[in-house]
Order: C-alpha cells, then structure tokens, then sequence
C-alpha cells in the first residue's frame, strides 16, 4: 500500500481521527499497532495528551501515512522552535 500524503493539514490529532476513520479502524486497534492502548488513543485525539514523538513512525505505518511529513506535523506542533530551525526558509 502507498503511503497517503493528501490530507495532512490540520493538527496531529486532527488526522490521527479522520485518517482512523478512513482505514476503518477502530482506537483499540489502532493503540496495538501503536503500541499505545485504544483509551490513550482516545486522550489523543481528544487533545489531553500528546504522543511521544518516538512512536510517530510505528503511527505513520499504521495510518499509511508518509513517515517523514508526520514527523514534520508533529515537530511543528510539539517543538515549534526546532522545527522552525529545521524547516523555516530564510532569504539570504
């Protein structure tokens, strides 16, 4: 399966949901693949809880998301300064 690059606007949780909902899995069986449990998966995508920036990839697979455009939404939600440092294009 090709990983899916549309739709990554939005916050993190905003596409860990709607990307859930399209692959038709539910957050218990979403948590497994994650190594996370479905109720985590919930505090999520709710917005109490951040996911450790270390489990992005296995969520990238689980999702059949691109791996690096995640890591990306997820640095530029949880470390805005290094992710302004890595990314940000400057003049020179």
């Amino acid at each position: 399966m090709k990983p899916n690059t549309e739709n990554t606007t939005g916050t993190l949780r905003e596409l860990i949901r709607r990307r859930r909902i399209e692959l038709g899995l539910t957050q218990r069986a979403l948590g497994k693949s994650v190594g996370v449990s479905g109720e985590f998966v919930c505090i999520i995508e709710s917005g109490q809880r951040r996911l450790h920036l270390d489990r992005v990839p296995a969520l990238a697979s689980a999702l059949a998301c691109d791996r690096k455009e995640l890591c990306k939404i997820a640095l530029r939600e949880y470390a805005p300064a290094l992710y302004a440092e890595l990314f940000a294009t400057t003049a020179r």
